[in-house]
């Protein structure tokens, strides 16, 4: 169940021996986000289920209790598992943290995507700005493929 409405954690650990598509936006109902990266890939959800992929997630630099809303507000039951990374800790230890103070948002996840197999990253892309979805959409119907 993608919802939750207590802190449950989950390590990447969990998904050994699982094809994931990992995507990460700034945060969860900026409208951006809302409104342009999650929608395409809960269209696409059974299209990447088809092809074998066992894990749809969305992460943000936003608490558990947004992040909570978020995926009930847009459908995400049962189709992408909505993961909060508060404060980007996770990202940044990643590399993949961008600080969006100027804009009054503070460290927030980049916005990146990856298909993670067996625990190992067979592809990670960084993106910035609005034209992410049509390309990392792109990239990773390719790398679905592969």
């Amino acid at each position: 169940h993608a919802c939750i409405d207590t802190a449950s954690k989950i390590s990447t650990n969990d998904w050994k021996g699982k094809k994931v598509v990992l995507f990460s936006v700034s945060g969860a109902f900026t409208p951006t986000c809302h409104t342009n990266h999650l929608p395409p890939y809960l269209a696409k959800h059974a299209e990447f289920k088809a092809k074998g992929l066992d894990v749809i997630a969305v992460v943000a630099a936003n608490d558990l209790f947004v992040m909570n809303g978020w995926a009930r507000f847009e459908g995400c039951k049962d189709k992408i598992l909505a993961l909060s990374d508060t404060y980007a800790k996770w990202s940044e230890s990643l590399g993949l943290s961008v600080d969006l103070t100027e804009r009054g948002l503070g460290l927030r996840t980049a916005r990146y995507a990856m298909i993670i197999d067996d625990l190992v990253v067979k592809y990670n892309e960084v993106r910035e700005g609005c034209w992410m979805r049509k390309a990392i959409g792109r990239s990773l119907k390719q790398k679905t493929q592969d």
